[in-house]
């Protein structure tokens, strides 16, 4: 049977380490060129945003 890994760059090579495989949140983050705390304050200010249109829209 063929190695599945065969003809990918790096395989094969014991010495080199395999990059970390990074998780959607990690991926979105190194997109988005802001410092994580200005993305916190951002996520803060939409929660406070939602919680607010939602006790206006049930008020009567």
């Amino acid at each position: 049977m063929r190695d599945p890994r065969e003809g990918l760059p790096g395989a094969g090579r014991e010495d080199s380490p395999a990059p970390p495989v990074k998780g959607f949140k990690e991926r979105m983050y190194d997109k988005v060129k802001l410092p994580l705390w200005a993305v916190d304050v951002i996520i803060a200010l939409l929660v406070i945003a939602l919680a607010v249109t939602l006790y206006l829209g049930t008020r009567p």
